[in-house]
């Protein structure tokens, strides 16, 4: 995006500024352009790291979450399992310096045209005809009072007169409407850049997550018979399963794998920092060699707009979203035994323990499948009426939902 500022000095510099329209559409064309070659790529990184949007529309609603939690997307399209390694989420993370990068270069781009088309129109006044008022005819173009007062710009003005008042409502509208944007459709692109990177990297810190949990409701377990013997057995409690504690451990390191990549990108920036100070010291002793030594061994970070990664934040998107998905496969499963609902209260319990030792607060809807999988069948009508979540009682919906699973009648 830096490079599309230079094009604005040459084109005031040949036409005195009086293709700015067309300017504008070639810088606009080319931001588009640059910006759907990055789509592209995230398209195939997702798909190569087997990530839900990998052909899609952009990926940036494959995690999009709904208002009950839920996670949307193609999980169909792999697991992601192949993007759980830590180096997969470093690269990852590396993403958002480059969204963020451009996110700058676009804005900054975008008040230097502001900025620029205020300049030229105050400096084309003279040669611009007056605006147009409603229901009258269009104003004559102003006339050079001497043959010296002809300039280029004003003889370029006045041979294309609709143009120049189609360049007059331009500035005008560059200058008084605060909603005027000069690169209409090159700022959205970027934007939405933005929002496909954090789902991209939002997806990568979540696929281990959807490989474990993935085709969760389709599990024998919540099917399994009830042990038959003609002698009163102990019962035991269930445990949860090994995909269910892969997914909980795999969370609780998440902070510790953030946190050490965020310490090791500050690094890595205070040490571009000493080298262009370094640099700036040689090259003012006027030693050119040691300042290109410096800059080339250590270059410098990506234009001083490296996001800081916020660990903390990740990690509450990340709980969010994986709770969305064991939520959208429990909703799933067809039915339940009463094994297959002890076994399913153990595994929803463990998952909101582990979003609890996060310090985040897991959904609600989740707490209370956990509840009612759990609560006895004999009491089950009484019991879940009489239950709480923090003073509330139980989403009635959920309450039914698990009675219908478990084949519970209520009154």
């Amino acid at each position: 995006a830096a490079a599309l500022a230079a094009p604005l000095g040459r084109c005031v510099a040949l036409t005195d500024g009086t293709a700015a329209a067309a300017l504008l559409k070639a810088v606009d064309d080319a931001l588009v352009q640059y910006v759907g070659g990055l789509m592209s790529t995230l398209k195939r990184l997702r798909r190569s790291l087997g990530l839900p949007g990998g052909v899609g529309s952009g990926g940036s609603k494959s995690s999009k979450i709904a208002s009950d939690g839920s996670v949307g997307g193609d999980h169909g399209e792999g697991d992601g399992a192949a993007g759980t390694g830590e180096e997969s989420i470093q690269a990852s993370l590396r993403l958002l310096s480059v969204s963020a990068a451009l996110s700058a270069h676009v804005n900054h781009l975008e008040r230097g045209l502001l900025a620029a088309l205020r300049e030229l129109r105050a400096a084309l006044s003279a040669a611009l005809p007056p605006a147009a008022k409603p229901g009258q005819p269009p104003a004559a173009l102003p006339q050079p009072a001497t043959a010296e007062a002809l300039t280029p710009a004003l003889a370029a003005l006045a041979a294309n007169p609709a143009r120049t008042r189609r360049l007059r409502a331009l500035l005008d509208q560059a200058v008084e409407d605060p909603r005027f944007n000069p690169l209409p459709h090159g700022a959205p692109r970027a934007a939405a850049f933005a929002e496909a990177t954090h789902a991209f990297v939002l997806d990568v810190l979540l696929s281990r997550v959807r490989h474990e949990v993935g085709g969760m409701a389709r599990r024998l377990e919540w099917s399994a018979a009830p042990a038959e013997s003609a002698f009163k057995l102990p019962t035991f409690s269930a445990y949860p399963q090994e995909y269910m504690t892969n997914a909980g451990e795999y969370l609780l390191s998440l902070p510790q794998h953030l946190e050490a990549i965020a310490e090791a990108a500050e690094e890595e920036k205070d040490a571009a920092t000493v080298a262009a100070t370094a640099a700036a010291v040689a090259a003012a002793a006027g030693d050119d060699q040691a300042a290109t030594v410096a800059v080339a061994n250590n270059p410098p970070a990506l234009d001083d707009v490296e996001p800081e990664l916020e660990a903390g934040e990740w990690m509450s998107k990340v709980a969010e979203a994986a709770s969305g998905l064991l939520l959208a496969e429990v909703r799933a499963i067809p039915a339940l035994t009463e094994p297959g609902a002890a076994q399913l209260a153990a595994d929803l319990e463990y998952f909101t323990n582990i979003v609890t030792a996060l310090s985040l607060e897991p959904p609600a809807a989740l707490r209370t499948y956990a509840v009612c999988a759990a609560t006895a069948r004999d009491s089950y009508g009484i019991s879940v009426r009489e239950d709480t979540l923090e003073g509330r009682r139980l989403d009635e919906d959920v309450v039914r939902a698990v009675a219908s699973l478990r084949g519970i009648p209520l009154d």
